[in-house]
């Protein structure tokens, strides 16, 4: 795809999600080239074109975004592959757009929660209260601050979740014996850890 210097943006090639925004059942791999219609008009500043999927950031800072959906990964609230430029709602002065893959990052946090309130503070970050917009639900999440040192890294320790949507979910465990960082001589690794599992340099 390609944005030209008056804001319009055309496309070809394959189509098979629907991430040249020109409808269903179309292909441009013969060399013809499509015009991406915005509906209603926008001045088109910006857009990123992924394997699957594309986004385009208004003047105003708004974002458009389709093709491939199945992870949610568009912004909207359905599964569905987005055959045709849409508008994500409740995003505004937008600046860029990043993506990972089949998962980008269109401000995901700020777009599907919104912070209540505090629970406290603790060693190794605050605790705030959440709710998520699209059903009202509430949790409680921790944000972590990240000079910690884990100390008791081993096999015990690490957990792998193998049946999610992105396939491997590795989480890290058991922070009994974390500590925050220091420059103090032996303070992060003296009296602590799994013997089998620290280094040899280690008293």
């Amino acid at each position: 795809m390609i944005l030209t210097s008056d804001g319009y943006v055309y496309g070809w090639g394959d189509n098979l999600y629907g991430q040249l925004g020109c409808g269903p059942d179309r292909d441009m791999r013969k060399g013809d080239t499509f015009r991406v219609n915005f509906n209603p008009i926008y001045e088109i500043k910006s857009i990123l074109c992924c394997f699957y999927s594309s986004f385009a950031i208004t003047s105003e800072g708004q974002v458009f975004s389709w093709g491939r959906n199945a992870k949610n990964n568009l912004g909207h609230n359905s599964l569905r592959d987005i055959w045709e430029p849409q508008l994500i709602s409740g995003l505004s002065d937008i600046k860029t757009i990043c993506s990972g893959g089949d998962f980008s990052e269109v401000n995901d946090y700020n777009r599907l929660y919104e912070e209540l309130h505090s629970l406290g503070s603790g060693s190794f970050g605050e605790v705030v209260v959440v709710k998520r917009k699209y059903d009202g639900l509430e949790y409680a999440i921790m944000t972590i601050c990240w000079n910690i040192i884990h100390r008791d890294l081993k096999p015990d320790n690490i957990l792998i979740a193998r049946k999610v949507r992105n396939g491997r979910f590795i989480k890290l465990g058991d922070f009994g014996l974390a500590t925050l960082h220091s420059s103090s001589p032996g303070s992060h690794t003296t009296g602590v850890g799994t013997r089998q599992y620290m280094p040899p340099e280690f008293p």
